[in-house]
């Protein structure tokens, strides 16, 4: 378990941490600026209107995949290969699982479909659709 330092010798219960990147600064007046090492991992997602589907984070515990698709555009037709948790954050959704009749979900919407569900994602509106997908636990290498 990772413990939390106090301040102590060197480090001013006033300090601020400044920066994003490879490191961030410890900066206290009249005090050199001492690099910190980054904890977090810092990923950038697109805001484009265009179709993306990026790969965000893929690991041996989650894929977090963002996606942005323009009116009349989605995914094949595919089969799940993990749970998967998808959040609308804009737009309406249009999908069809299994033999179900296509279903429309808006944004601030939340779905958790199963593993092995057959999934048919679509836009089917004008406004531009976007979504992140977690599967988790992350899909096994075939």
């Amino acid at each position: 378990m990772r413990q939390r330092k106090k301040a102590g010798p060197g480090i001013d219960s006033h300090d601020h941490v400044e920066g994003v990147g490879t490191g961030a600064f410890r900066n206290s007046p009249g005090r050199a600026r001492e690099e910190a090492p980054m904890i977090e991992q810092i990923h950038k997602i697109s805001t484009a209107d265009t179709r993306v589907v990026e790969k965000v984070i893929q690991d041996e515990n989650v894929h977090y995949i963002h996606m942005v698709f323009p009116q009349s555009q989605g995914m094949p037709e595919h089969f799940s290969n993990s749970t998967v948790y998808m959040t609308v954050l804009r737009g309406t959704l249009s999908i069809g699982l299994d033999e179900q009749e296509v279903h429309e979900y808006p944004g601030g919407t939340v779905l958790k479909i199963p593993f092995n569900t057959r999934m048919n994602v679509r836009n089917l509106h004008p406004e531009v659709l976007e979504l992140i997908v977690v599967k988790a636990p992350a899909p096994r290498p075939s």
